[in-house]
C-alpha cells in the first residue's frame, strides 16, 4: 500500500455503514505527520515539526 491507496476510504465507508461517525483526513498518514502529530514507529513515537506548507495548525507554546 502506498500514499495513493484508497483502503482507508473503504474502511471509513464500512464503519459509516455500521453507524459510526467517520472523517477522512486528506493526505493520510503523510499529512498527519506533517501536521506535527505523533506517529508510532519501530523506534517509538516520533513527532515531526509541523510543515507550514500543509497546515494551518499552530503548535502551542
Amino acid at each position: 500500500m502506498g500514499t495513493g491507496c484508497n483502503g482507508s476510504t473503504f474502511a471509513a465507508l464500512a464503519f459509516a455503514e455500521l453507524g459510526y461517525p467517520v472523517r477522512e483526513m486528506i493526505g493520510g498518514i503523510e499529512y498527519w505527520a506533517r501536521n506535527g502529530l505523533p506517529v508510532e514507529t519501530t523506534d517509538g513515537v516520533v513527532v515531526r515539526d509541523f510543515d507550514r506548507l500543509v497546515t494551518a495548525h499552530q503548535p502551542e507554546g
